[in-house]
């Protein structure tokens, strides 16, 4: 799951964060938390196929289950989605992309309703694809960086395999289901871990709602994080303040 408020990483007013990744059947979901110094050993998951609890501030492993399992990673796959676009595209946030009818036939899925011809920015894509989970937004990237899916999800897969991921295989950009595209708890924490130290992606994740501005060929757009431990607008009930990233999948 995704979120952080950029006071959460100067390390002034929390010293520990935990990461927490757990995978129930076929669905991945990440989460980073700031924690109090002195929290107690977590209670055994239930209904958890795999989990992995982690301390940032020890280097240390809390608690793992099933870690090594190859699993689907659904949407957790939009982590090295960004970590790929920002790496090669976050030097100009600003460069415009004019979103063409190839790269929508591609985005199924969540969407936040983008339209062949609309410009938009790196720094708008990243943001609805890292905040609400947008699969255009993702396409969107992809083709910026690559000029096609398939060109990028290799870029996506040789990222995988320098950060030690080895047991990832990327098929797509956006974690719309493939029978092939495979990962395990283990290599999304080192893939998780690598994405905590880029600063930007951080800062996007933790959004509770980035506004899209008016484009040329739409209005403004809300765009709500689904992590609802970050943002109350699709389930109040799981808000949890210490919430500070990445991913819900």
């Amino acid at each position: 799951m995704n979120s952080i408020e950029t006071g959460f990483r100067g390390g002034h007013a929390v010293r520990l964060a935990s990461l927490l990744l757990a995978a129930c059947l076929a669905v991945c979901s990440l989460s980073v938390f700031c924690m109090p110094a002195a929290a107690s050993a977590p209670p055994e998951p239930e209904h958890v196929e795999g989990a992995y609890l982690y301390n940032f501030e020890n280097d240390m492993v809390l608690y793992e289950k099933n870690t090594d399992v190859r699993i689907y990673p659904t949407s957790t796959v939009k982590i090295m989605t960004g970590i790929v676009a920002i790496e090669v595209l976050g030097g100009d946030r600003n460069r415009q992309i004019t979103v063409t009818a190839e790269m929508l036939s591609g985005a199924k899925g969540n969407k936040v309703g983008l339209l062949e011809g609309e410009v938009i920015t790196v720094e708008q894509a990243l943001c609805c694809m890292l905040v609400n989970g947008a699969n255009d937004a993702a396409m969107v990237l992809a083709y910026a960086v690559a000029g096609s899916e398939e060109a990028f999800v290799k870029m996506m897969n040789d990222k995988a395999d320098e950060i030690g991921a080895r047991a990832t295989n990327y098929t797509n950009c956006t974690g719309m289901h493939d029978d092939n595209m495979l990962t395990t708890i283990s290599d999304t924490v080192k893939i998780a871990k690598y994405a905590y130290g880029i600063n930007w992606f951080m800062e996007i994740v933790g959004m509770q709602m980035y506004v899209l501005e008016e484009t040329n060929l739409h209005d403004y757009r809300n765009v709500y994080n689904r992590n609802c431990l970050i943002s109350k607008y699709y389930k109040p009930d799981y808000y949890y303040d210490k919430a500070v990233g990445m991913n819900a999948g």
